[in-house]
């Protein structure tokens, strides 16, 4: 981990946008992260990879 400070971003929820209360760091790696939204009562899977998040499809809910 470097010295200097990182800068840690607040996540969107996938559904509304709105940001939610989880930070992640340019080196944060989050699988399969049951993802629920307070504002819009939604539950979502996602993903976090170098500050990219995806969301899992019904599908691979699934397996």
């Amino acid at each position: 981990m470097k010295n200097k400070e990182q800068k840690g971003y607040w996540i969107p929820c996938p559904v509304c946008k709105e940001l939610s209360d989880i930070k992640v760091y340019e080196d944060t790696v989050i699988l399969k992260f049951p993802f629920y939204c307070p504002k819009c009562i939604q539950k979502s899977t996602v993903n976090v990879v170098r500050l990219r998040m995806t969301v899992e499809s019904e599908d691979e809910k699934q397996k």
